[in-house]
């Protein structure tokens, strides 16, 4: 390998290796309570009754209810994934605060990457017809006015503060602006 690869591969090399012991430090513990267990369920699935509020924040005793309920189920030892789908079966899927990720549901998840990669390609098209032209089109005289107002530009500073006035009256030789 030459040095360009070298100096390539390292920070590659490097921030995987931070990648993958990030995801090594981060996926937790399989040790967690089955208090903090069922509190974390309880915490995303909403109250039926209270506005605003999730079954591990309402006070409500249908919370309560349902929260005992998600409790017995952790320590019967049922997934996360049964123990929500037990409490959508018997209360409904309007009660999730995060919608399923499979069937009907899964167009929430979908549909916001679809929109924005349509909106990139919607984007990248329209940068792409916006794409400057060639000078082809440019006439003889649009050449020659455009280099007359970038050597008044640099010759006259535009005291008067009238440079589009300055060029379009030096370039057809009137006078333009207040002074007449």
């Amino acid at each position: 390998m030459n040095r360009v690869a070298i100096r390539t591969w390292i920070p590659i090399a490097a921030m995987s290796v931070v990648l993958l012991v990030a995801l090594f430090l981060g996926r937790g513990t399989a040790s967690t309570t089955f208090a903090a267990r069922a509190e974390r369920i309880a915490s995303g699935i909403k109250c039926a009754v209270c506005q605003g509020q999730t079954i591990a924040e309402s006070k409500a005793p249908s919370a309560r209810a349902i929260y005992d309920e998600i409790t017995r189920q952790v320590e019967a030892g049922k997934s996360d994934r049964d123990i929500r789908g037990f409490i959508a079966g018997r209360y409904g899927t309007e009660l999730l605060l995060r919608p399923p990720s499979s069937g009907v549901g899964s167009i929430v998840w979908i549909a916001p990457v679809v929109l924005g990669v349509l909106a990139l390609g919607g984007l990248a098209a329209a940068f792409v017809k916006w794409k400057p032209t060639d000078d082809d089109d440019l006439s003889d005289a649009d050449r020659a006015l455009v280099a007359r107002a970038r050597r008044l530009a640099v010759l006259d500073p535009d005291p008067d503060g009238d440079l589009v006035g300055d060029v379009v009256g030096d370039f057809l030789d009137v006078p333009v602006g207040g002074n007449v």
